[in-house]
């Protein structure tokens, strides 16, 4: 997903407590700002069911 360079941090944090989600990697603009992030939902789960955040 596409965010601010400084939401960054916040944005992998948040994939990784969600605890359903694996290789979050974090991506950089032509100026080298971290812009985007992205993340593989695990096998057999759903975001919106499972998972510390949903709780």
């Amino acid at each position: 997903m596409e965010h601010a360079e400084v939401q960054a941090p916040w944005v992998a944090a948040f994939l990784e407590q969600a605890d359903v989600w694996t290789t979050i990697r974090t991506h950089q603009d032509l100026s080298g700002r971290d812009r985007a992030t992205s993340a593989v939902l695990r096998a057999g789960t759903t975001p919106a069911t499972t998972g510390k955040a949903a709780r």
